[in-house]
């Protein structure tokens, strides 16, 4: 029996770093925009797996600890629109959740641009109303990245609410930093 236990605990080691050395894969996939890589390692299996990595990743402009992140989310922050479209089209999920319980939809609203948020709400147009553990909608995590160029759409395209205060009495107004995104939210209807 204890035989069986160390073989047992043998494989569960192999298949753990296997997973581990597969996800860093992706990861690395993604974050060098190569999808034809990625259409190799990705699978029924790990195309909706959180990944995890202990050092801060670069993607593009920003750093981001890599906190159960799914692939269409590493896709998003990315703004890799080939591969989000590859994602979706082969059964990711964007409103799964990651570490930081947040969803596709709400990177893209603070990460993204306009057509990756297009791209997903065609998807599935249930994200619209996506929010995060402390109730933040997209609005306030577009605010909270400072992405001015999504406001317009997020508020007339798909009715997200202006004044939308989340469970710590935080809006995108409030948020706001810069002069230009106070003005475009007043503009838009949000309240002083």
């Amino acid at each position: 029996m204890k035989k069986l236990i160390l073989i047992l605990s043998f494989l569960l080691s192999i298949f753990t770093i296997s997973c581990s050395n597969n996800n860093n894969n992706i990861l690395d996939a993604i974050v060098n925009n190569d999808l034809e890589g990625l259409k190799k390692l990705i699978n029924k299996e790990n195309i909706n797996t959180g990944i995890t990595i202990k050092d801060e990743v670069s993607i593009l402009d920003r750093s981001y600890e890599i906190n159960k992140e799914t692939p269409i989310i590493l896709a998003v922050l990315s703004r890799n629109k080939d591969m989000i479209r590859y994602l979706l089209d082969n059964g990711a999920d964007p409103s799964i959740y990651d570490g930081r319980e947040r969803n596709a939809f709400l990177w893209a609203c603070g990460a993204g641009n306009v057509e990756i948020i297009q791209m997903l709400v065609e998807h599935d147009p249930n994200l619209v109303n996506s929010r995060t553990g402390n109730n933040a909608n997209g609005i306030i995590i577009a605010a909270d990245f400072r992405n001015i160029d999504v406001f317009e759409y997020l508020v007339k395209d798909l009715g997200l609410d202006v004044n939308h205060m989340d469970d710590l009495g935080v809006t995108a107004l409030l948020l706001s930093r810069k002069k230009e995104a106070k003005e475009k939210l007043i503009e838009l209807g949000a309240e002083r």
